[in-house]
């Protein structure tokens, strides 16, 4: 056997043929000459592609001639379409070494491919701006024509050339006019494609072959494309793959496989080498596409039925996670975001969304299905909104036809949205379908396709839409910017408007109801969602103030937490409209209620305000619009005993029969906790029922005591349910894992409620023990008691909400301190200082600094530790607000304030934050203070506290120790390890930051 045959350097790809390791050939030739190649080059007496023609009949060459298979558009015209097709077909195509075919191209002498032109005028053609021959605007007759000039070359067997043949069906794919026409489509032509390609030895490695290193590259990248053809056809229209990766051997495709050198190394691209863009995009589809082809074989097999979905529960949550996952790794040059729009961006995310909607329609356990309906609605919400930008920027045209399935997947979730009885929800869910009817219109005259789902869709929403809202699809269209009509003419984004890309982290998440696997990649989604919708509230000329009640005014002093307080209590006050209330209309005087809940003190402001904190009862009292709750019955007796308990309704306060005996799963999983909820969002109901204009839920808890946090976890996730507009604030406890009465399962407990507290709300204040302990006993000198820890927590709260409840120089409601406060949306975690700890009666020489002096206390960082996390010297400062409260000038203090703070040296602050520090200041002075300064701050170093957490629960979790006291409730070990990489990326977050 010659070894040229086998051994010889393969210098023309299109010859090689495959032989497998049960093929006698491979067999004979590697027992000779040893090696596990399995790519041998043909015989070199093959025939030519050139003297091809001369072997075909008179009959194959008349055919070839009547098609004009040898006849090409005019040279000006062949290079727009080229110049187009590398622009919008190649990203998702990159079949074709580009900078081959252009020298080939350009060289008369050495033309490529004659088949290959074809197929790439037909696929360029579809999207071309030149008019080739049609009046009507569409590319349709031109294709065609196209189309059959190429499928005539290929009948005759014009090309022997097996590269070539591969890259050109695989591009007449792009052409399907006939849906009855089962050989005209791009089903078929990728299955030949593919066919030809296992002939050729493309699934399996080429590394150990003698091909050059540029067809080695270009191998790859035509076997993945073949995959991601596969596994898009098979989604869009349920029909079986034909790829099996278990078959193959091929490495996963990479930027270097987009080199585009020859064959002695030398790179003459000539200046065209691949868009890095471009690159990212087909890199991250490979990816995307192979989830999908997971969610095909778990969720939609074809199988036995009875081997079907042995458990779509536990498969859903692992797509979940590899779907976060590639989310979170998605480089950020082709991460989509509205205010930076990008085409191939675009087209990635919108076939991301697509595959969300494909995994949470599954039918899934009765138990999921509100979490899977939340999570394909909020994915449906975010191809529209994509489709939106896309239309906007005139680039509908050149979208690829997988955007059809996209529209069609969309549609189906709004439609079944269109009969909720919110109308607000309704009136947006038919806007949404309106914009997408419109864009399917626009895309039908590129794609028959989309005109085939525009045909189907059109009778079935005029009858689900209401009456006001039929009208004819498509006679709105967006209005379109043609100096963005092609992706690459985009620059670097579009300038939207402030509004627009204000940050609205009060979000829509999945209910903790369920197992919410998928909770923590649902920011994404959600605050892009929430961007869409950002001038929604933003358009009102008043101010809405949520005025969260605290029981410290009320009672003189007597914080909400007491040693025999609840876990938690849930506060929902109404936001009436103030019309610019100022410091200059007189000094209100604090609410305050006697010991017959009566009220004593008041000025007109006032009372106008009463309705906002408290709400009247029959008998002419005061009761505040809060909940008091708590899963033990001997914490009902003992508030009994306490004054606290005038302050609260009867029919508010929520007490469980047993104690969740800090078991997280407990409190989140038991038909008890799941009792005590519902009877809190009943009453939640009527109180919201009552309010003019409710803007946001206020709760307090302890993160890892009691109930463990699991009951307000899922009291969180019931709020977000019911009322997914209203922001969610909380002011949590942290737990201290050194004490010696500390609960060994703390550290699980802490990273389940972190976990929620991270995607439930918008605002998350965190308190620690540990810090309290270092002022309250090394610095202040006192006793340790929770007395003290209570106070601490209670004038913290009052001092933060201070321009919630009363009028200053700056009215600040709770959605302007999200904006401010919040830079990303998971980055929501604060830490809160006051000064003076303690008024006169507490004995402390900070009592009696001067309002100058607290100033500029309050810039250092060690006051932070406070009631902070542990310290702040190893962090930055990514927001601050300050609250100024007492009798003083206010002139000469925020000045000095501002002095210090702004001081462009100060290492404590972010680049940006020396400019953008927010204060306001109130003549009210806190109940037991004359003069007092309440500050917050979204500081990097919490992830001190948050690592701590975590390298205690994994030395739990390494050990599954203690695993029993929360699996026999129901949970699964998935859970802690979806809590725990939660954790870990936002830990990552602000260490970026």
């Amino acid at each position: 056997m010659r070894p040229k045959f086998t051994r010889a350097p393969i210098t023309d790809a299109g010859r090689v043929v495959y032989q497998g390791e049960s093929g006698n050939v491979t067999f004979l030739i590697q027992g000779r000459q040893g090696g596990n190649d399995v790519h041998y080059l043909h015989p070199e007496n093959t025939e030519r592609r050139r003297t091809r023609q001369f072997k075909l009949d008179k009959v194959e060459m008349n055919i070839l001639h009547q098609r004009g298979a040898f006849i090409l558009p005019p040279r000006s015209l062949c290079d727009a379409i080229i110049d187009t097709y590398f622009k919008c077909v190649h990203p998702m195509l990159p079949v074709i070494n580009r900078a081959r075919f252009m020298r080939q191209y350009r060289n008369p002498k050495n033309q490529p491919s004659l088949l290959l032109l074809h197929a790439v005028l037909l696929a360029g053609s579809r999207f071309c701006d030149t008019d080739l021959a049609s009046t009507n605007g569409s590319v349709v007759p031109d294709a065609q024509i196209l189309y059959k000039r190429a499928k005539a070359l290929y009948d005759a067997n014009y090309e022997d050339d097996r590269v070539a043949i591969i890259q050109s069906v695989l591009l007449m794919g792009l052409y399907w006019e006939d849906p009855k026409d089962v050989t005209k489509n791009a089903f078929y032509w990728s299955r030949v494609a593919g066919i030809i390609a296992q002939g050729c030895g493309m699934h399996r490695t080429v590394d150990q072959s003698y091909l050059s290193k540029s067809d080695k590259r270009l191998w790859k990248r035509i076997w993945w494309t073949l995959f991601t053809v596969d596994r898009s056809i098979a989604v869009a229209f349920g029909w079986p793959t034909y790829i099996d990766l278990q078959n193959c051997d091929v490495e996963m495709v990479t930027e270097d496989d987009f080199v585009e050198d020859n064959a002695d190394g030398v790179d003459r691209s000539n200046g065209l080498a691949s868009d890095s863009v471009h690159v990212q995009f087909f890199l991250q589809y490979v990816k995307l596409c192979v989830i999908m082809g997971h969610i095909l074989d778990q969720h939609y097999p074809a199988g036995p039925k009875e081997q079907q979905r042995p458990a779509v529960h536990s498969t859903a949550a692992r797509n979940d996670i590899s779907l976060a996952d590639w989310l979170r790794n998605c480089p950020q040059i082709v991460y989509w975001e509205a205010p930076r729009h990008h085409f191939w961006s675009a087209i990635l995310h919108c076939n991301y969304y697509t595959t969300l909607c494909l995994l949470h329609r599954v039918p899934v356990p009765r138990g999921d299905s509100a979490h899977s309906r939340r999570v394909s609605s909020q994915a449906a919400a975010m191809i529209t909104s994509i489709i939106e930008s896309l239309a906007v920027s005139g680039q509908l045209r050149y979208c690829p036809p997988s955007i059809v399935y996209s529209l069609f997947s969309a549609l189906i979730t709004h439609v079944n949205e269109i009969h909720t009885s919110v109308s607000t929800i309704r009136q947006d869910v038919t806007d949404k379908l309106r914009s997408c009817m419109s864009a399917l219109k626009a895309v039908s005259h590129v794609w028959l396709t989309g005109k085939m789902a525009y045909t189907l869709f059109e009778p079935i929403i005029r009858n689900n839409l209401p009456e006001d809202g039929v009208q004819t699809f498509g006679a709105k269209e967006p209005e379109k910017h043609h100096n963005l009509s092609r992706p690459e003419q985009q620059g670097k984004g579009q300038d939207l408007s402030k509004d627009e890309e204000r940050l609205c982290p009060n979000l829509v998440f999945p209910s903790p109801s369920q197992l919410a696997s998928y909770g923590w990649s649902q920011p994404h989604i959600q605050s892009a969602i929430m961007k869409q919708n950002g001038g929604l509230r933003e358009e009102h000329n008043t101010i809405s103030q949520m005025a969260p009640y605290s029981v410290g005014q009320g009672v003189h002093g007597q914080g909400p937490h007491t040693t025999s307080l609840p876990d938690f209590d849930v506060e929902m006050p109404d936001g009436p409209s103030l019309d610019g209330c100022a410091v200059t209309q007189g000094q209100p005087a604090p609410i305050t209620l006697n010991m017959n809940d009566c009220l004593t003190t008041t000025t007109d402001i006032q009372s106008e305000r009463m309705g906002v904190y408290f709400k009247k009862t029959e008998n002419n009292l005061y009761v505040p619009r809060a909940i008091l709750t708590d899963s033990c019955p001997i914490t009902a007796n003992l508030i009994d005993c306490r004054p606290i308990t005038k302050a609260f309704s009867r029919k508010r306060q929520i007490f469980g029969q047993h104690s969740f005996s800090n078991y997280w799963a407990k409190g989140f999983y038991s038909a008890e906790g799941g009792d005590m909820v519902e009877k809190i969002i009943d009453i939640v109901r009527l109180e919201v029922e009552d309010c003019d204009n409710l803007q946001g839920f206020q709760m307090t808890q302890s993160i890892a005591s009691g109930t463990g946090g699991g009951m307000a976890s899922r009291l969180l996730g019931r709020l977000a349910e019911e009322y997914p507009e209203a922001s969610r604030a909380t002011y949590a406890i942290m737990p201290t894992y050194s004490s010696p009465d500390g609960c060994m399962i703390r550290p699980y407990n802490t990273t389940l409620t972190l976990h929620y507290l991270t995607e439930l709300t918008d605002l998350a204040t965190l308190f620690s023990y540990r810090a309290m302990d270092d002022k309250i006993i090394n610095q202040l000198k006192m006793d340790h008691s929770f007395v003290r820890y209570s106070r601490i927590v209670a004038d913290t709260i009052l001092g933060a909400t201070t321009s919630l409840r009363f009028p200053s120089h700056r009215d600040v409601d709770l959605m302007q301190l999200i904006e401010h406060m919040v830079p990303t949306p998971r980055m929501h975690f604060l830490t809160s200082a006051m000064i003076p700890v303690y008024g006169s009666q507490g004995h402390t020489n900070m009592a009696d600094l001067s309002m100058a002096q607290v100033a500029q206390e309050l810039s250092r960082n060690r006051v932070w530790t406070m009631v902070g996390i542990h310290s702040h010297d190893t962090g930055r400062c990514l927001a601050y607000n300050a609250a100024f409260r007492g009798n003083y000038g206010f002139h000469d203090t925020l000045t000095q304030f501002t002095r210090d703070v702004r001081d462009k040296s100060n290492p404590a602050f972010m680049e940006w934050m020396p400019a953008n520090p927010h204060f306001y200041a109130c003549t009210v002075p806190t109940a037991g203070y004359e003069i007092s300064v309440t500050s917050t701050g979204n500081f990097t170093s919490i992830v001190n506290e948050l690592r701590m957490t975590m390298e205690h629960f994994e030395s739990l979790f390494r050990r599954r120790s203690f695993l029993r006291f929360y699996t026999e409730h129901g949970m699964e070990e998935m859970e802690f390890m979806e809590a725990a990489l939660n954790m870990n990326d936002l830990i990552s977050e602000y260490d970026k930051a």
